[in-house]
């Protein structure tokens, strides 16, 4: 058996997955996170560079910021309750026009985990 499966790029399959499962395993470029402090992380140099997976997080929820209106996944971080909103992120949902994400997420690299 596989302890993971493979979950396909688009937001409804990620939505899904993170409604029938609770967590997914998603690859990040974090090299613009470091200053994170809170509310929805979006970096327009994310659109013009091509990301590298540096850094694994948890995304644990999805939902629209009622402020703003966007889309955003709430990802949790293993560098600790001091670093974000209590060692989690609210990340913009919205992709540019050539796939990149607006928050570094690489939506290639997409698991389930199974333990």
């Amino acid at each position: 058996m596989t302890p993971y499966i493979t979950i396909a790029k688009d937001d409804l399959s990620i939505k899904t997955a993170l409604s029938n499962y609770g967590i997914l395993s998603v690859c990040v470029d974090a090299t613009k996170w470091m200053n994170y402090i809170s509310g929805i992380f979006s970096d327009s140099r994310m659109a013009s560079n091509a990301p590298v997976c540096n850094h694994g997080i948890t995304f644990v929820g999805y939902g629209v910021d009622s402020k703003t209106g966007l889309a955003l996944y709430i990802a949790k971080n293993n560098w600790g309750a001091a670093w974000g909103e209590l060692g989690y992120m609210r990340m913009d949902a919205r992709r540019y026009a050539n796939g990149n994400t607006y928050s570094g997420f690489i939506p290639t690299n997409i698991y389930v985990p199974f333990v």
